[in-house]
């Protein structure tokens, strides 16, 4: 039984040396071979060449498999293909949108028109990038005002349609917007006359004469275009004129654009002014094989409609490409409960909050025709806790001959990659023994490391108003019976015409109070004896009737020394580590050189200074 074991090829091995092996073992087992020499002969090249055949087979076999699912696929053809079978199309590269006033200086005639089309220039870092107006305006006094322009310049293809050929229309830019698409048809390429198409939303409101037409994503990764069959949407017949109209973007790297120039006259001027209402933001990328792969199962399960906190996050991840994270919660779940109201929180990819367009365009263009008539929809700015931290660590001077400041800046970049992955969405937890792993193994003679956590909150009071304002942490608040102020930190502000800061003392009570100080530790004053209070129940500093006439900077920052290390976020708020707030202090840790007297001058860092 051994040896008829013995003449069977095992072929369940993919390792290249095992490969060969199991070969070798199987033609020793043939009566014909046995005197063969495989390790000297030429019988081992043979080996060789089947073993390396036998492994790409295994290797191609392996890959065509993963290729088959859209959770293992790697080619970006194969999940947009998967995607496409769920009815999801892969959202294209965005263009940065900027608001601008538009004067036209000594004009010829007061009423102008500034058409669609007409193109601005911006330079970021000594790069030109072409701005489009994405609408026609009208103006009776030379003077144009929120005029919106996107990043991408204007392209215009050109197809003649043929029963017999190909019905799919190809774009042919990888970095197409496809929110720019115009799609014209002409009955002839002699007419001017067209019927305008506009691409497919929603199957039940298509007629066999609708003019749509149904946008897809290649295998090459180019965007085509696809009309009815005069079943679903129009058709078309053969010598159509199609006319597409799109602009080519340069995605995310055109955000933050401030100042623009006209590049075109308006009628017949060339003297013109551009002001700026409003930065270049929402550029973004062609979505990517990570997303896509998360996108498409929801987009499926939301079934073209928002009704679940799930399906307003799909609904919305489809058909806005500027979401970083998203969080959708129920009014019933608000503190207080709002009911009837849908809450939802958006963390841009190219911001910290949206601008008024975004959120207007997400709720009249996305949400309303897909959600529930009873419920209202109601976009909220994300709340961010800011955290600062003070980082100590130990190195052993053999493992590395960098000096403090070079490992200095390894950990910083280790922090920042540690927030740029983990934190900055809905649900990033601040993990401290993550963080500490994250430190230790930056550098290799890194030992041990310590971090004080301090938790942030920014607020922008009105000027000589007193008013009130509420600072909510995600994470509790030291609870300490010490009267040391829990307010680790204040930025400064003018009250009373003198500098001052925020600090609290534990009364006779046992409560929490705040008072605004003067800001010189030196004869410290007390300028208001009472100004708020900590809730340390609810995790919140309450300020009364606070209206200070100036402040530094373009808010006040409060830090307060946190219960725990951990930071977890809550609802729409967000924890991130802000990296201009990091301090880091390095020690040369003589326990681990086998210094003789370690154990003397090792450096303890205490929980907080």
């Amino acid at each position: 039984m051994s040896q008829r074991l013995n003449k069977q090829l095992n072929v369940s091995e993919l390792d290249f040396d095992q490969i060969k092996n199991n070969l070798k073992t199987f033609l020793k087992s043939q009566d014909t071979l046995q005197d063969y020499d495989f390790e000297g002969s030429a019988v081992s090249t043979l080996l060789d060449v089947m073993a390396y055949v036998t492994h790409y087979n295994a290797v191609n076999a392996n890959i065509g498999i993963n290729e088959t699912f859209l959770e293992t696929a790697q080619n970006r053809g194969s999940v947009v293909g998967h995607a496409r079978q769920l009815g999801y199309i892969p959202k294209s590269a965005t263009g940065a949108i900027a608001n601008v006033s538009v004067q036209v200086n000594n004009p010829n005639n007061n009423t102008l028109t500034l058409r669609k089309g007409h193109r601005f220039k911006s330079v970021i870092d000594n790069v030109s990038y072409i701005f489009t107006a994405t609408k026609s305006y009208e103006t009776n006094n030379a003077f144009f005002s929120n005029v919106e322009i996107k990043q991408g310049e204007s392209k215009i293809v050109e197809y003649i349609f043929d029963v017999n050929t190909s019905e799919k229309f190809i774009i042919p830019d990888v970095n197409v917007d496809t929110s720019t698409l115009d799609v014209k048809v002409y009955e002839n390429t002699s007419t001017d006359s067209y019927t305008s198409f506009t691409q497919v939303k929603n199957l039940n409101d298509i007629t066999d004469d609708t003019p749509v037409y149904f946008l897809s994503e290649s295998f090459e990764g180019f965007y085509e275009i696809k009309f009815g069959d005069g079943f679903v949407g129009r058709s078309l017949i053969n010598g159509n004129k199609i006319e597409i109209n799109y602009l080519v973007t340069q995605g995310s790297i055109a955000n933050n654009a401030a100042g623009f120039t006209s590049l075109d006259r308006i009628e017949g001027n060339d003297n013109i002014s551009v002001i700026t209402n409003s930065i270049s933001s929402g550029g973004t990328a062609k979505e990517s094989i990570k997303s896509i792969k998360y996108n498409a199962p929801l987009t499926f399960a939301a079934q073209n409609r928002a009704v679940t906190p799930s399906d307003y996050k799909s609904v919305i991840l489809e058909n806005f490409n500027n979401a970083n994270s998203i969080v959708v919660w129920g009014g019933e779940n608000s503190d207080p409960p709002e009911y009837g109201k849908v809450f939802i929180s958006i963390i841009p990819k190219t911001s910290e909050t949206l601008s008024i367009d975004e959120k207007q365009n997400i709720i009249d263009n996305i949400i309303k025709p897909k959600s529930v008539l009873s419920i209202t929809p109601e976009i909220v700015d994300p709340e961010y806790t800011y955290v600062a931290l003070e980082v100590f660590y130990n190195r052993n001077t053999k493992e590395s001959s960098l000096d403090l400041g070079e490992v200095n800046n390894i950990v910083k970049n280790s922090i920042i990659d540690y927030n740029d992955n983990q934190l900055k969405k809905f649900d990033g937890v601040l993990r401290y023994s993550t963080l500490l792993n994250t430190i230790d193994t930056s550098e290799k003679s890194i030992v041990n490391s310590t971090v004080r956590v301090y938790l942030k909150k920014r607020f922008v009071p009105i000027i000589n108003q007193n008013s009130k304002y509420e600072l909510v942490f995600s994470s509790p608040i030291y609870k300490s019976e010490f009267k040391n102020s829990l307010i680790y930190d204040s930025t400064q502000f003018t009250y009373n015409n003198r500098e001052c800061i925020i600090e609290d003392y534990l009364n006779d009570f046992g409560e929490r109070l705040i008072r605004i100080v003067t800001a010189s530790d030196i004869n410290k004053e007390i300028i208001v004896e009472n100004a708020g209070f900590i809730d340390l129940n609810n995790n919140k500093i309450v300020l009364n009737n606070f209206g200070p006439s100036s402040f530094d900077g373009e808010y006040i920052e409060l830090s307060v020394i946190p219960d725990s290390n951990d930071v977890a976020p809550k609802r729409n708020n967000i924890v991130v580590i802000d990296d201009q707030d990091v301090s880091i202090i390095g020690y040369n840790d003589p326990t681990s050189t086998g210094s003789m007297f370690s154990n003397i001058n090792y450096d303890f860092v205490s929980r907080h200074g």
